[in-house]
């Protein structure tokens, strides 16, 4: 497999800001309601523990991926699982990213129609936001990758701080009693809770971008810690807003979380623009990233030069499968499939990291120092 162009570098902080905004946008505004559906009040512990075993999933996958410095997971892939597994593994990765990009489009459709442009069609929304990806995607790592640092400063930000720093009249007493049903709602809250944690996922081709892939591995562990602690705190003030049943009938909870607040008056007083502003930033980023690494793996699995082609190839497929629920409970299904590849594929990389073990431990895997 041939290795990555030198021009294309990614550094450590890069791909912290990276994985940080696009899993935050990817699964974050439906969730805490799944979450509450099977573990009511207890949900914030189900969002630790779906944290604590993506971030050791995430660290030892991203370890893997780093002592194969400058190359395609195309090419170690195949090298641990045998040609056709490895493959067949690749393949379901690209659809699974390809997927989550589609989910992610139809959420930001959804959002924006109801809360911000109820009169256009969704056509024209998704349509705008691809347009817009595709001239970003189509530049390379090291464009996108400034983008995102902007927009995080600008957007991702602020539109955190936001929810945390505008919270009153909160009753934590919604909290209490803490396991009052047991342990198994917690389990069982767990499941939902991990498709939260699923855009570490792009960090496996993002890896061989880095600068010096060793500290890979720590961007990506405090990049899910600070996740973990956001989406765990996001929980709490929304059980603490609605409490446990509200919360499970709530379309968008972390939108309407926003629209409780309450502002300066003279200074900030529409919270929800401002945080519909970041939404739009953090679906752009999200998107950008999952659709320019299905190209980047579908181009290097069909060994190609340029990843730039299959950006077009992919765009009128990924434009069908974001229009293709026709109401919003077909669209769940969809969240619902990209939900269950992405448990899938959580446990196809802990076995590949596995047998990536054993097979250094016998000495039979060729890596290559930086």
């Amino acid at each position: 497999m041939k290795a990555t162009a030198i021009k294309d570098v990614l550094t450590s902080r890069q791909l912290l800001v990276i994985l940080t905004t696009v899993t935050m946008a990817m699964n974050s505004f439906t969730a805490p309601r799944t979450v509450a559906q099977q573990a009511g009040r207890d949900g914030w512990l189900s969002m630790i523990l779906a944290g604590v075993w993506s971030m050791l999933v995430a660290v030892t996958a991203v370890r893997l991926a780093s002592l194969f410095p400058r190359q395609s997971p195309n090419g170690w892939i195949p090298q641990l699982l045998g040609q056709w597994v490895g493959k067949l593994f690749i393949s379901f990765y690209i659809l699974f990213v390809l997927l989550s990009a589609a989910w992610t489009l139809r959420v930001f459709s959804d959002v924006l129609r109801i809360y911000l442009l109820p009169s256009t069609p969704a056509e024209v929304v998704i349509f705008s936001l691809l347009l817009c990806v595709l001239y970003v995607a189509s530049y390379g790592i090291n464009p996108m990758a400034r983008v995102t640092d902007i927009l995080f400063l600008v957007g991702i930000v602020p539109g955190s701080i936001l929810i945390v720093a505008f919270q009153t009249d909160k009753n934590l007493g919604e909290l209490l009693p803490v396991m009052a049903e047991g342990f198994l709602p917690v389990v069982q809250g767990i499941m939902p809770a991990l498709p939260l944690y699923h855009g570490w996922m792009t960090a496996i081709y993002l890896v061989q971008f880095m600068d010096t892939p060793k500290e890979a591995t720590r961007a990506v562990a405090v990049a899910l810690a600070a996740l973990a602690l956001f989406f765990t705190s996001g929980y709490v003030l929304a059980i603490a807003t609605f409490g446990p049943l509200e919360l499970q009938y709530l379309l968008y909870p972390v939108v309407e979380l926003v629209r409780e607040m309450e502002g300066i008056k003279g200074f900030i007083e529409k919270l929800d623009l401002l945080f519909l502003i970041a939404f739009i930033i953090g679906s752009f980023v999200s998107v950008t990233f999952t659709y320019y690494v299905s190209a980047l793996a579908a181009s290097q699995f069909f060994k190609l030069r340029d990843h730039r082609p299959l950006l077009f190839c992919l765009l009128p497929l990924l434009y069908f499968l974001a229009l293709l629920p026709s109401c919003y409970k077909a669209a769940e299904q969809l969240g619902e499939w990209v939900s269950y590849g992405g448990l899938a594929l959580d446990l196809l990389v802990v076995a590949l990291v596995v047998l990536a073990w054993y097979k250094m431990r016998k000495g039979g895997l060729g890596t290559h120092g930086e």
